[in-house]
């Protein structure tokens, strides 16, 4: 039985085998198209039918609600773009001075419980290492008067202490800028006031 060239539109795969190919199916007797094709082809239902669930796929999903993008508000849009939105993600990280002289940023933070593994006493690493990183990234921009950022290109953070839920702190330092490459370095301080990790980095300079 022939097939119209819109029932086999749909396969994007790089193989020409693939493209506006039928296979043969064995369990049903029947031909059925590339899975590629059949891939797209969901996707497209989806696109057609955002809040749908039977005209996707005949019956409702339970996780289609995730592919939908909901509209965002201004208030949030304006938290984002101020970075109040991370810093509140961060456990409300805060610069709290500024060392002109030396070139070093003192920020603070709150280690969340929910931020900790082993039943809530010992924050992620992940977590660690990104207050670690925002304390360069502040020293970049309180060195160059808010008018430059830096991206990293590497990271390397050594870990001596846990860091447990509480206040902790973090201090970051410009060791050399130049015109386009920072050389930096943090330390970070446990709610015990123990030196829990330092992490080195080298960052490329953007403007703001």
């Amino acid at each position: 039985m022939g097939r119209s060239v819109s029932d086999r539109e749909g396969c994007r795969c790089r193989k020409a085998s693939h493209r506006y190919r039928w296979r043969p199916s064995y369990r049903r007797g029947r031909e059925v198209p590339c899975w590629r094709a059949m891939v797209s082809s969901r996707v497209a239902l989806r696109a057609a039918h955002p809040t749908g669930s039977a005209h996707a796929f005949g019956r409702e999903c339970p996780l289609l609600h995730l592919l939908q993008t909901k509209p965002m508000n201004d208030e949030l849009e304006a938290r984002i773009r101020s970075g109040q939105a991370l810093s509140e993600s961060m456990g409300n990280f805060h610069v709290t001075g500024w060392d002109a002289e030396h070139k070093t940023l003192k920020a603070a933070f709150t280690v969340r419980r929910e931020y900790c593994h082993t039943n809530g006493t010992i924050a992620q690493g992940g977590f660690i290492t990104a207050w670690l990183d925002a304390a360069m990234a502040h020293a970049v921009m309180h060195d160059t008067d808010q008018s430059q950022t830096v991206f990293s290109l590497e990271i390397k953070v050594s870990f001596y202490e846990k860091v447990g839920p509480g206040e902790g702190r973090v201090e970051g330092r410009v060791i050399r800028r130049g015109k386009r490459v920072a050389f930096l370095e943090a330390a970070l301080y446990n709610p015990d006031g123990k030196l829990a990790a330092e992490a080195t980095s080298t960052g490329i300079l953007a403007s703001l």
